[in-house]
């Protein structure tokens, strides 16, 4: 899966969360970026090729690095929350919550990411690039080859109703869902017919 699926998964995810309605905007753009930051692990492609292959979907997509990042990016997306907060001349409408409902969004929305990955790392039997979910404490990669990394149908299903969360105020939270199960529904049975097809 590309890092801009990935972070229209963490927008998604955000606006089903209620996210947008509580905080504003910048709590999506927030879980987005959260979303595509595992793919960190690829800086390496172009000045060192050969670590680029040993670490991208390890160090990064690991299940310990995902959880620590989504956790330290929840709570600085609390922070400036609250400083905005602070700072802006109308009082917030709701009463200030701690950062507890961010750092479980920012884990959620991180977790997303290697996760996706499993199933998005080729098709048939052998998987063309494994997901380190376990590493460093186990060295192998595990993968469920469900779908072909650069598939363009889930693009197109995120890209789409995304733009219609943007427009549509009413069932906001809730087409954001639908969005999610229909995203669900479409890599089940596209892998299913790249797998029985």
């Amino acid at each position: 899966m590309e890092y801009y699926d990935h972070g229209m998964i963490g927008a998604t995810l955000a606006v089903a969360a209620g996210a947008q309605r509580r905080h504003g905007w910048a709590a999506v753009v927030l879980a987005a970026l959260a979303a595509m930051f595992p793919d960190w692990d690829a800086a390496t492609e172009r000045s060192n090729p050969r670590a680029y292959q040993q670490g991208h979907r390890f160090w990064g997509h690991n299940l310990f690095a995902v959880t620590a990042a989504g956790a330290t990016l929840g709570w600085l997306g609390h922070l400036i929350h609250r400083s905005r907060s602070r700072h802006s001349p109308r009082p917030p409408t709701d009463p200030p919550d701690g950062a507890g409902p961010w750092v479980v969004l920012g884990v959620a929305v991180m977790l997303s990411h290697p996760l996706m990955d499993l199933l998005y790392c080729g098709c048939g039997r052998g998987a063309d690039w494994p997901v380190g979910l376990f590493w460093p404490v186990v060295p192998a990669g595990f993968a469920l080859p469900w779908m072909p990394w650069s598939d363009r149908g889930a693009t197109a299903i995120l890209l789409a109703g995304l733009c219609v969360c943007l427009v549509v105020r009413r069932h906001r939270q809730g087409f954001a869902f639908a969005l999610l199960a229909v995203l669900a529904l479409y890599v089940g049975v596209r892998g299913a017919v790249f797998q029985w097809g």
